[in-house]
């Protein structure tokens, strides 16, 4: 058995640290360690490649069945589409991979990134970024677009832009859109609208019904006053979302990231992690959650303080349970403690359930963050670690194990990483796995592997 949370850990990780409100690693017993199921499995078919330089994504529906996303190419030579792929509980393919995009991408647009949410029947959704260069300056700009499926994997619609006038963002090196689902296939999609000057970026939402018709006909907009300036900007990262499976109501989170200069030698930032609650009519439930909040001062590396952004990358993620409790995770890089993962967990009433606490020790981080969760409040956190992908468990009484899970073999290089749990605990974890062709190309393919939560 490819057993990549490794087998050894149930003898050899017995003891766990439990931090409590205060932050004071407690002694545990290793408990909510998820186990693997059968051995890991190829989701692409042998005649096509993933894309090495794009994370694949995973919705897995309360009853079991999953769908896999990622963006891949029929030969190494050729341009790159959104492929899904469609399995049972068990993870047995239902059917073969099919393409989600109306056209393959081409030498001007590149078709990337892939976010898939999925209702109790099995119907999912894509979204995914159009990327156009311009050739003649090299100037980049992006379109969100998505389309609906039936449980067979049969389109229920064409592909739409999520923005209704299908406007070009500015290519901000960041993937700004998410997309969530309930029970019934009602879905919610939010992205960064950067705008067209240099003062009007905002975070845009639209709600969908389970048969696709729009049910907002123009935006709303969730957050709005981010900025570009040449003594300070404030810019908006890391978002997320997710939807109550029962009510409907949803939740979306970002990054807030305010930076300047100081005597045009130091920088700093003041950065916070915010979360607004919507009712499932789209109604605006209390004022936007502070999950967490970050300042710094830095010139060439941090001189006091701390960061939650890097690189752009997206640096945040959230889940929550049919209750409406929720569970935030980031990272966050501090002079004195290095680069973790936090978490926060917060309650249907939008009030803090504790303090964050400390969920791992980070190593370099690649692109890609992800939490899945059980009905217990149980969660998995999984990232990628530059070539490997790694995870952590945490028990719904915030018990975290002594050592990171690795979830992608060591013998392997490997990309992103996404997790997705069912209601009965379990979990299916996806990546990507690739092979250098040449000095600057690589082929990938796509790898899962079911696990349970105990």
């Amino acid at each position: 058995m490819n057993n990549y949370l490794r087998g050894g850990v149930q003898a050899g990780w017995a003891t766990l640290f439990s931090f409590g409100v205060a932050g004071v690693p407690l002694l545990a017993q290793a408990s909510n360690l998820p186990t693997a199921v059968g051995d890991s499995f190829k989701i692409n078919s042998p005649t096509d490649f993933a894309d090495p330089n794009n994370s694949p994504d995973v919705a897995r529906s309360a009853s079991g069945g999953f769908v896999v996303a990622w963006a891949g190419t029929e030969s190494a030579d050729t341009n790159y589409s959104i492929y899904v792929r469609r399995f049972s509980k068990g993870g047995a393919a239902l059917g073969s991979e099919f393409i989600a995009n109306a056209a393959p991408s081409t030498a001007t647009m590149t078709i990337s990134k892939p976010k898939v949410a999925i209702a109790d029947d099995g119907g999912f959704v894509v979204v995914w970024q159009d990327e156009n260069r311009d050739p003649s300056n090299g100037n980049t700009s992006i379109v969100y677009k998505g389309r609906l499926f039936a449980a067979n994997g049969t389109p229920r619609m064409n592909e739409f832009c999520l923005d209704p006038v299908c406007t070009s963002e500015d290519d901000s090196g960041i993937d700004g859109k998410t997309v969530a689902m309930d029970a019934a296939g009602n879905f919610v999609v939010s992205w960064i609208d950067f705008g067209t000057t240099s003062t009007d970026a905002s975070i845009k939402a639209r709600r969908f019904s389970s048969d696709g018709s729009a049910l907002d006909a123009a935006p709303m907009t969730v957050a709005s006053g981010f900025h570009l300036g040449n003594l300070g900007s404030t810019l908006p990262r890391g978002l997320t979302s997710t939807r109550n499976r029962k009510s409907g109501d949803f939740v979306i989170a970002w990054q807030k990231i305010h930076g300047y200069s100081v005597l045009l030698l130091l920088a700093g930032t003041n950065e916070t992690i915010e979360a607004q609650r919507y009712s499932a009519a789209g109604k605006v439930v209390g004022r936007p959650l502070l999950v967490n909040s970050c300042s710094s001062l830095y010139s060439y590396s941090i001189i006091a303080g701390c960061t939650m952004s890097t690189a752009n990358l997206p640096q945040l993620t959230m889940t929550g349970d049919d209750a409406g409790n929720l569970i935030f995770a980031w990272t966050q890089t501090g002079k004195q403690d290095g680069s973790k993962l936090y978490a926060r967990r917060f309650t249907s009433a939008g009030r803090a359930a504790g303090a964050k606490f400390s969920v791992a020790s980070l190593g370099r981080l690649g692109g890609t963050l992800s939490t899945a969760q059980d009905d217990a409040g149980d969660f998995v956190t999984a990232w990628d670690d530059a070539s490997v992908v790694l995870g952590q468990s945490v028990s719904a009484s915030d018990s975290v194990l002594a050592s990171n899970l690795q979830i992608s073999p060591a013998d392997k290089t490997t990309l992103g990483g996404a997790v997705a749990a069912d209601s009965d605990g379990n979990l299916t974890a996806v990546w990507v796995e690739y092979t250098a062709t040449g000095e600057n190309s690589a082929t990938g393919t796509v790898v899962g592997q079911l696990y349970k939560f105990p």
